[in-house]
């Protein structure tokens, strides 16, 4: 898969850059309460970041959302220029088509940050989930490209479970990953986890090149024990 074109696309600041790509479940599983919490969750990750002065020139987000195809719901924006979207939920579960336009996206971006003369971290692409992949979705294919891309330093690769997630497949998925393993939501906890990844952000965000990036405990949000 080529890189995402971004050319003609000018520089908003020239301060060192972050992309956090959200891939983001919107399959009818996640109707109702969850698409709510997932929904405000999002509008508190807004707010946050927003109160963070660094964060908010360095740090852009973009989400990708999957249901029976896959949404770009919003490219890549300076968290200062946020607004964030209001999704809903059908469908089936293209999962990793999703994770591989969230990762199409990352690498592209980090092109255009090499191309443009702007200093920038590895980017981050988050999957959140609620349930099992559709059938014949390639996961080991999925598995070895997110491997590679580890193990090239292109992208940290993060998993979250809610409820009915197959846990197994998000831990597989994540095995290359040498900060955090998968972990699972307890109940709907999207605001306490939003809050985690704010704090994460401004982390990989402020956290000086050769430095270790040491992220945030989890137990606010996740079950079970850090890993």
């Amino acid at each position: 898969m080529g890189y995402l074109d971004f050319h003609g696309e000018s520089p908003k600041n020239l301060e060192e850059k972050s992309c956090c790509v959200f891939v983001l479940d919107t399959s009818g599983s996640m109707a109702g309460t969850k698409i709510q919490q997932l929904n405000d969750g999002l509008q508190q990750f807004r707010q946050e970041i927003l109160q963070m002065p660094e964060v908010r020139q360095r740090l852009e987000i973009a989400i990708i959302a999957f249901n029976s195809h896959v949404q770009i719901i919003l490219k890549p924006t300076l968290a200062v220029n946020l607004e964030m979207p209001h999704l809903s939920a059908s469908g089936t579960t293209r999962l990793v088509d999703g994770v591989r336009e969230g990762m199409n996206w990352a690498r592209g971006r980090t092109k255009w940050y090499d191309d443009t003369g702007q200093p920038r971290k590895r980017p981050w692409v988050i999957l959140i989930t609620d349930g099992y992949p559709d059938e014949g979705q390639d996961i080991r294919g999925l598995k070895r490209e997110l491997q590679q891309a580890e193990e090239n330093k292109e992208m940290s690769f993060l998993a979250i479970g809610v409820e009915e997630a197959d846990m197994n497949l998000l831990r597989f998925l994540s095995m290359s990953n040498p900060h955090l393993g998968a972990r699972k939501m307890e109940g709907l906890k999207f605001s306490e986890f939003f809050k985690w990844v704010s704090e994460l952000m401004s982390g990989v965000v402020n956290t000086s090149a050769g430095n270790r990036l040491i992220p945030p405990k989890t137990d606010e949000w996740a079950q079970g024990v850090e890993i």
